[in-house]
């Protein structure tokens, strides 16, 4: 019983605060920001259940870096923005924007880095550590 109850608060606490509620707008983002993009909980449901069992291997992962790295962004004045939205924009110099549609990545999560001044860049799935993902904002942004 007590690993079962584990379980479940453990799955709460990895699954039940991400997942957003099927999202059909678009997310607008101007000025410094790393947009942290997922799945909506309807995305998930209709996985089947193997596929379930990846994607939860792929969003454990996930998530713990993205929670790790927002005192990072914060800390910076970089804002962290989670989405499941349909759509993102991007808008930087020259009034200039790029529209994301988040399902043509072909990756369940990913993040848009953008400081609002040039074009953004977008880094698909988990790839790397909470380290390598620092070093990217401080190369993007040009943090010391």
């Amino acid at each position: 019983m007590k690993i079962k109850f584990a379980f479940i608060i453990l799955f709460l606490l990895v699954m039940g605060t991400s997942y957003a509620e099927t999202v059909d707008r678009a997310l607008d983002v101007k000025g410094k920001a790393v947009v942290f993009f997922e799945p909506t909980k309807k995305e998930f449901n209709s996985l089947s259940e193997k596929e379930k069992h990846e994607m939860n291997e792929v969003l454990s992962d996930f998530y713990h870096y993205r929670d790790s790295l927002i005192p990072y962004l914060e800390s910076n004045n970089i804002k962290p923005i989670i989405t499941s939205d349909r759509k993102i924009t991007i808008h930087f110099a020259g009034d200039k924007s790029r529209t994301y549609v988040r399902k043509k990545f072909n990756y369940a999560v990913g993040q848009i880095i953008t400081d609002g001044k040039r074009e953004p860049k977008v880094v698909l799935g988990v790839v790397g550590t909470d380290v390598d993902f620092i070093n990217d904002y401080k190369q993007y942004f040009k943090l010391k």
